[in-house]
Order: structure tokens, then C-alpha cells, then sequence
């Protein structure tokens, strides 16, 4: 909770690779996500007391390999993992929704949601410990 107010994704709402202008130059989206695709050390630096980082992160070895471009995403997708790992060490709590067999797309938004807020739960008792006890 980031100086009491949520940070959110600026990408959502956009459509996937759609250019945006920020900081004089041209960027799109996902070129972050390469970079720090769990901004734990970033919510920190802005002043967050704690940071519930939630891991959506793609699983790589589920997806069927059909094609070269699968195998480069697939590649691409193994190396933000091996990142999304890392940040997750440093986040004070992690949310770990069981999406890896769950149909992902708008239609299945209810299921998804129930999946996150069962997931919260199993870290609820956590959260509020270190909600009493803030470390300094």
C-alpha cells in the first residue's frame, strides 16, 4: 500500500503493442515487463510501507510448441520468469492465484476473480500480522 493509495499498470486498457510516447522517446507495451515484470523494488523506492506483489507470471511449460514464434515467446517468456522470480523474493507478501489451468479469457472473468480472492485469503492471516507489526 503505496503512501495510502494503490499504483496501477498504466498498460491496462491498451491494446498489446500499441506505441506510446513517454520521456521523449517511443516505447511499446511489454518492453517494461522485459525489464522488471514484478516492480516490487520500484513500489518500494516510491514509498510503499508493504508490497503484496501478486504472480500471474506465464507458465511456459504448459503451452503446446507448434510453431517458431512459439518457441521465441516461449524463450522470451523462460527469461522474464527467471526475473519475475527474483522480484518476488523481495516483495513482503506474494498473492499466488492457481491460473496455470484456468481459461484466461473476458468470458472466464468471474472465475478468475474468485481464484484471486481465494488466493488473497490463504495470505489474509499474514497480511494482518504484518499490518499490526510494521517493520521499520
Amino acid at each position: 500500500v503505496a503512501k495510502d493509495h494503490a499504483a496501477r499498470r498504466p498498460e491496462r486498457g491498451r491494446k498489446m503493442h500499441e506505441p506510446l510516447l513517454g520521456h521523449d522517446r517511443l516505447s511499446v507495451e511489454g518492453d517494461r515487463r522485459l525489464v522488471e515484470p514484478v516492480p516490487v523494488r520500484t513500489a518500494h523506492k516510491l514509498g510503499a510501507d508493504i508490497v503484496i506483489a501478486v504472480d500471474i507470471g506465464y507458465k511456459p511449460h504448459e503451452a503446446s510448441v507448434r510453431s517458431v514464434i512459439d518457441v521465441s515467446f516461449q524463450s522470451m517468456q523462460i527469461a522474464i520468469n527467471a526475473l519475475r522470480r527474483e522480484q518476488l523474493m523481495v516483495a513482503d507478501l506474494v498473492i499466488r492465484p492457481a491460473l496455470h489451468e484456468q481459461d484466461v479469457s473476458r468470458e472466464a472473468a468471474a472465475s478468475l476473480i474468485a481464484e484471486g480472492e481465494r488466493a488473497a485469503t490463504r495470505v489474509l492471516v499474514e497480511l494482518k500480522k504484518r499490518l499490526a507489526n510494521p517493520s521499520p
